[in-house]
């Protein structure tokens, strides 16, 4: 996990530079080797490109955004977090739902369907995904994964 989501921030790194955005690095809290999961690699890339390319689509100059990796309990826990814009609190409940297009800083506007895509593919997972923030302050995505699945 580490080592995707570390491709994908030095993928993500010129998009980033270009907005004066500060992309972080990762994290693993435990202390330990991040066990392998037991998952479809290309799904999981999908689910993070897509947070990583809204935070940096979203953000301006001056944003912060990092990406930490623990491990306990058998599960993995993935936080990105960012210290950017942040998202109205009367968006965060729907923020997952298919078609959620409410909210569009700026002129970027999407289609509704990443973030409904997300949650879809962590549930495979027999994950779990969730959203807080607040406008000015930024968001953080939460995703916990089993290291193995039954």
């Amino acid at each position: 996990m580490p080592r995707l989501l570390e491709d994908l921030i030095v993928d993500l790194g010129p998009a980033a530079d270009a907005k004066g955005i500060v992309l972080g690095g990762i994290v693993n809290n435990s202390g330990q080797e991040v066990p392998h999961i037991s998952a479809d690699p290309m799904a999981l890339r999908e689910v993070f490109s897509n947070l990583l390319e809204n935070a940096v689509k979203h953000n301006g100059a001056g944003t912060e955004i990092s990406a930490e990796v623990r491990h306990q309990n058998e599960k993995l826990y993935i936080d990105l977090k960012d210290n950017g814009k942040g998202v109205p609190p009367e968006i965060l409940g729907n923020i997952f739902a298919q078609g959620s297009r409410s909210y569009h800083p700026g002129v970027n506007r999407g289609t509704g369907m990443g973030l409904y895509l997300c949650k879809l593919l962590v549930e495979l997972h027999q994950g779990e995904i969730a959203v807080k923030g607040a406008e000015g302050q930024g968001t953080g995505f939460h995703i916990v994964l089993p290291v193995r699945r039954n």
